[in-house]
C-alpha cells in the first residue's frame, strides 16, 4: 500500500500524469506570508522547494511548489488582500 494513502492524501505512484500547484510570478512582497502559511499548514518539516517546468504549450515557469493540502489555505490568505486594495489609475502626461 501507498505511504500517503496511509496519511489519508492521494497515491500518485506509478501515475504518468500528475497534478503540481505552483505559485509563480511577483511573489517576493508576499513570499514571507507565503512561508509562514506553509510552515503553519505542513510543519517546519517541509522546506519552500522552488522548482522550473515546461508545461506541454512549451511555456517555461520558474515558481514554488505548493503542497495540494495547502493550496485552498494559501488562496484564501492570498486573496483576502486582493480584496482590500482599491484599483487605481494614474493619468501620465
Amino acid at each position: 500500500m501507498c505511504r500517503y494513502v496511509t496519511m489519508g492524501q492521494e497515491c500518485e505512484v506509478g501515475l504518468r500524469r500528475r497534478t503540481y500547484y505552483v505559485l509563480s510570478g511577483s511573489v517576493l512582497s508576499v513570499w514571507a506570508r507565503v512561508e509562514n502559511s506553509l510552515a503553519a499548514r505542513v510543519g517546519n518539516q517541509n522546506r519552500m522547494q522552488v522548482i522550473r517546468l515546461k508545461t506541454k504549450e512549451g511555456i517555461k515557469i520558474v515558481g514554488t511548489l505548493i503542497p495540494k493540502n495547502c493550496v485552498e489555505h494559501l488562496v484564501k490568505d492570498l486573496s483576502s488582500d486582493a480584496e482590500k486594495v482599491e484599483e487605481q489609475s494614474f493619468a501620465v502626461k
